[in-house]
């Protein structure tokens, strides 16, 4: 009688006992088809707890597929590889990498890594050449620590590309801004009411009510001040220094501009009185200083 019309379902347990008699290389092989890293598809799901199967998952299997990951950079340099080529930010974490910690030969301009190292495998190679001189610079005799050379890029590039992401409500109102130049509002529009109680709501009442904000970090939302609002349109990013919410729920506000985004997504909350919330990464440091020296010819 077949298993399937049997009256009680049986446990099929299914085992593959010449596992171990496969060689590292083999077991490498075929890790590399089915592991991911943490913000690679299709682990994006786990992403926001640093999951992936290569991190949380293929570890556990066994004794043998843990030592093998624990001594092989190969499957993360495949991930950066393929991060690289996939997502535009990935490739800019990696250049930025190397334009920050590159002073060897005294070439940091972000054109000379952009123009010299344009491949995902270039920027890897010159991302662990940088790691290594670095290395040698901070042992006092010269040893350096070659292992988990690209989880340690990785992690770097991760926070950085991580950290370059904003999502907010979005304020939207033409005006010219500079880095570090603070501004006041008056928010009184129904949708910016809803906007400043929203960003405030985690932080003290008296920080709410006109006290200078030394809690960290600070209040942060997205300021669209250009007049054609989509994505790719560069806004700032602003910091709340100080508020005072009044009982009908207006506001004033000082606010400081801590750095450009270019937005990637924007959408009108429903039900929200046409408030529109965007997400938006900040500009890297070479942009950073461009948009801020044209800020005073803006066509606003």
């Amino acid at each position: 009688m077949s298993s399937f019309s049997s009256s009680k379902k049986q446990k099929i347990t299914l085992s593959f006992p010449q596992f171990e008699q496969l060689s590292d290389d083999t077991v490498l092989s075929i890790l590399a088809f089915v592991g991911d890293v943490p913000y690679e598809p299709p682990c994006i799901d786990r992403a926001e707890d640093g999951q992936s199967t290569l991190t949380s998952v293929l570890p556990y299997i066994s004794k043998k597929i843990h030592s093998i990951l624990e001594d092989s950079e190969y499957l993360w340099k495949l991930a950066l590889e393929r991060l690289v080529r996939n997502d535009p930010h990935w490739k800019c974490g990696l250049q930025q990498y190397i334009f920050e910690h590159n002073d060897t030969k005294g070439e940091n301009s972000i054109s000379h890594v952009e123009n010299n190292f344009s491949s995902g495998s270039d920027l890897l190679n010159e991302s662990i050449r940088v790691l290594r001189y670095s290395d040698r610079l901070k042992q006092p005799e010269g040893v350096i620590c070659s292992k988990f050379l690209h989880q340690r890029i990785f992690k770097w590039v991760l926070i950085r590309t991580h950290s370059w992401k904003i999502k907010s409500p979005l304020f939207y109102m033409p005006g010219r801004t500079k880095l570090g130049e603070r501004f006041g509002l008056h928010l009184f529009e129904p949708r910016y009411r809803t906007l400043i109680a929203e960003i405030m709501a985690p932080f003290p009442a008296s920080e709410r009510g006109g006290e200078p904000i030394t809690s960290t970090p600070k209040p942060t939302f997205i300021y669209a001040n250009r007049s054609r609002l989509g994505i790719g349109t560069i806004a700032t990013i602003v910091e709340v220094v100080v508020c005072r919410i009044y009982q009908d729920g207006t506001a004033d506000v000082i606010l400081e501009p801590s750095a450009y985004a270019r937005i990637e997504k924007v959408q009108e909350r429903p039900n929200a009185g046409q408030l529109w919330e965007a997400v938006a990464v900040k500009l890297q440091r070479f942009e950073t200083h461009e948009t801020d020296q044209s800020s005073d010819h803006l066509d606003l």
